[in-house]
């Protein structure tokens, strides 16, 4: 979001308007997912393709501590 403000007479911020219109990777991330560039004037960011693929399959291992465990020492002999 981009706001304008004002300093003077008094400090005022104006309405928040959206910065890009674009979708862009990362909005529900813990981490950031965009850089800014050393003059503060560019964005680096990832664009969202139009549609997602969705996943075509999900592993699940059961009991997945003890079997990292297990390669963990085959893999140290």
């Amino acid at each position: 979001m981009s706001v304008t403000v004002e300093y003077s007479p008094e400090w005022r911020a104006g309405a928040p308007k959206p910065l890009f219109d674009d979708l862009y990777e990362g909005g529900g991330s813990p981490w950031r997912t965009y850089d800014v560039s050393s003059d503060g004037q560019e964005f680096l960011m990832i664009e969202q393709p139009e549609e997602a693929p969705a996943p075509n399959r999900i592993v699940v291992i059961p009991d997945f501590a003890s079997e990292l465990e297990q390669k963990v020492r085959a893999a140290q002999r």
